[in-house]
């Protein structure tokens, strides 16, 4: 044979080999990549983009490798991510539609909403009935809260497609938001009827019924899911909750550690673990799950404040856990102090107090606060714990002690001979109620409420008779199915008000839901509600439930002292007190709140005159007395109540919803992961 013919044969022969072998990467990289989809359908996420990976890897061309990593960095909510993945495929495959319409839905979990509009209809206009961007265009109506609109065109699109699995879920959600729950219903059962062998349309159910508390039906749903996917740890831990709230502890250890074999790294399924031994009992064991939730999830609020209310009731002021829990409190509290942030620092410096009352960097912190917003008076007691209680002196701590308490000799409680800190006050009584729901967190209402009892008591003018002392602190908000058990409590109680808290929340958003009622009737004076975001949505909500309990409330103080004309009343600086402010004086046996709860009724003859304040302190407050009639009955133990309160403005709508303030409402995020 030639040189020639035998080189022919050797070039073919390697030809032959490349093709055989590019054949070989292709078949693989199409495996990996069907694989990849069979996990993202299991949501096993995490192997499913190992897998989209490996077949990008295999063949860098492969448009659809692309895609898929999009689709699993999208449902783990990391967008950067999945935006890159899907930037790719579409310059492999510039006329792909499918890869637009996900672009756009990245986009808009973004909350870069008007590019996604654009893409949406651009598609729309080329092909006004694909489907991908007619839900594409419903999300982004549910994330701008155009409820009715996006109602309107789910059904269109339904019309469209009507035997489509993710329309006809979407439809079921939006309506049921609606509280359009019958029909809602009917759609779930249209949707069941067709896929009743698809494990996500059974966890769905399950979940439906889980939010109406049917748990009985919920549960067989769900237990259908798990029959289809035994490995589904969102219907593994949604069981688990329903157990627990049916107090079926041991069963609910028992699914619960099936879903922690899967993902050891969820924090909120640590958290669950947590309740479950706490409600058995099992302290140390719940510390420790806790901490484990923690560690994986530092900024995970829920399982921190459930860990801090374990703490401050079993463990002693040394221990390393708590020592720890109130470390971190403070340098939050620090940090907001150092930004003039006052009012956001004093609850973490509160909490860093709750936690370890002992310490003197926690008490420094809280002095320096006070200091800071001007709160002399309780800046001074503040140093006078720290220096006696604690025996901590420095010549710092001295000076400031000697300038400040020489200072306060001309305050108004040192003219009256009075410790303001220890005279009675006029309290709101409110009981607090919270109802459980199924949510990521179980019971998480109840730590919420708690916190809120917490911080409530700092500002001296809630009561909580619902609450049993424990430790020196009012503790158990009380947890409550029926609004009646809640009415019923505040009469007994003979309360003012009581306020009633419903939780929910997803991996992203924490919506809460407040309402205030007068115990004497049961009628609704107030509802709010309130959707946060971010590593702080928790203590954001909390600090919004606070402002809102003191600025809808209506409250009086009394006259404790009287000297001819002058008046000592105990209200101050802390209750918005201010030189030159005119109160009224009245008998307390003939004011009551009134009907709507945000004033109260006074008699005709019950106002007995007026106090003109002159001198502030921060518990009290002194002015001059007139009397409205020539014969002066004013004495101590009168009311005293701000004019704003006796009857002025109009009552607040009560059937007023709240003001959504997150990003997007949750509803969004529920269809945002259909697939």
């Amino acid at each position: 044979m030639s040189f020639r013919k035998t080189s022919m044969v050797a070039i073919s022969l390697v030809l032959i080999t490349h093709m055989v072998f590019s054949q070989g990467l292709e078949n693989n990289a199409i495996q990996n990549y069907q694989r990849g989809v069979e996990l993202l359908q299991q949501d096993r996420l995490l192997r499913a983009i190992q897998q989209f990976e490996y077949a990008s890897q295999l063949n860098p061309r492969y448009a659809q490798a692309y895609w898929g990593l999009s689709e699993g960095y999208f449902l783990l909510g990391e967008y950067d991510e999945a935006q890159n993945s899907i930037q790719t495929a579409i310059s492999l495959a510039p006329g792909n539609i499918s890869y637009k319409n996900q672009l756009a839905r990245i986009l808009l979990a973004q909350g870069i909403v008007d590019e996604a509009d654009s893409i949406f209809t651009a598609i729309l206009a080329q092909d006004p009935y694909n489907k991908e961007a007619l839900l594409g265009k419903g999300e982004l109506l549910l994330a701008t809260q155009e409820f009715s609109q996006a109602q309107s065109l789910f059904l269109d699109t339904l019309s469209l497609h009507p035997r489509d699995r993710r329309v006809l879920l979407s439809l079921t959600l939006v309506l049921e938001a609606a509280g359009r729950r019958d029909e809602a219903e009917r759609y779930l059962q249209r949707t069941l009827d067709l896929f009743s062998e698809n494990y996500q349309v059974q966890f769905l159910a399950g979940k439906f019924y889980a939010d109406r508390d049917e748990f009985s039906t919920a549960l067989g749903h769900l237990n259908t899911a798990l029959t289809l996917n035994p490995d589904l740890t969102k219907a593994l831990h949604l069981k688990t909750l329903i157990l627990i709230q049916q107090e079926q502890y041991a069963q609910a250890l028992e699914f619960l550690e099936r879903a922690l074999r899967l993902e050891p790294q969820n924090s909120t399924y640590w958290y669950s673990r947590g309740l479950i031994q706490y409600r058995q009992a099992n302290i140390p064991q719940a510390i420790e799950s806790l901490k484990r939730g923690l560690s994986i999830a530092p900024y995970n609020e829920m399982v921190r404040l459930f860990l801090e209310s374990i703490a401050i009731d079993n463990l002693g002021y040394e221990d390393d856990v708590r020592r720890q829990l109130g470390e971190y409190r403070t340098r939050q509290g620090q940090e907001y102090l150092t930004q003039n942030r006052f009012s956001r620092a004093a609850v973490y410096i509160e909490r860093a107090v709750s936690l370890l009352p002992t310490d003197p960097t926690v008490r420094l912190a809280r002095a320096s606060l006070l200091r800071a917003q001007g709160k002399i008076a309780s800046y001074v007691e503040e140093l006078q714990f720290i220096v006696n209680r604690l025996n901590v002196t420095t010549i710092e701590l001295t000076d400031a002690l000697e300038v400040y308490e020489y200072e306060q000799q001309q305050s108004v409680s040192s003219q009256w001979g009075i410790q303001q800190f220890q005279i009675p006050r006029d309290y709101i009584v409110m009981p607090i109620f919270y109802r459980a729901r199924p949510t990521i967190h179980p019971e998480a209402g109840d730590f919420l409420a708690l916190a809120l009892s917490d911080l409530l008591m700092t500002g001296n003018r809630f009561s909580f008779t619902s609450m049993p002392e424990l430790n020196g602190r009012f503790r158990s908000p009380m947890k409550i199915t029926e609004m009646d058990e809640a009415f019923m409590l505040a009469r007994e109680q003979n309360a003012d008000f009581y306020l009633v808290i419903d939780m929910q929340e997803d991996e992203r958003e924490v919506y809460v839901s407040a309402r205030i009622y007068l115990a004497r009737t049961g009628r609704l004076v107030w509802h709010g509600t309130v959707t946060r975001t971010g590593n702080e949505r928790v203590m954001d909500s909390l600090i919004w439930l606070e402002n809102q309990l003191y600025d809808r409330l209506p409250f009086h103080g009394s006259l404790i002292q009287r000297r001819d004309n002058r008046g000592l009343i105990n209200l101050g600086q802390y209750d918005g007190v201010q030189p030159g402010d005119t109160l009224q004086i009245a008998d307390p046996n003939q004011i009551l709140l009134s009907i709507n709860g945000i004033t109260f009724s006074a008699e005709e003859n019950a106002l007995q005159g007026l106090i003109t304040i002159d001198e502030v302190d921060s518990l009290v407050s002194s002015g001059t007395i007139s009397s409205n009639s020539f014969f002066d009955t004013i004495n101590h133990g009168d009311s005293v109540l701000f004019e704003e309160f006796l009857n002025a403005g109009e009552p607040l709508n009560a059937d007023q919803p709240g003001q959504s303030l997150g990003q997007f409402p949750s509803i969004y995020a529920e269809i945002r992961d259909l697939r």
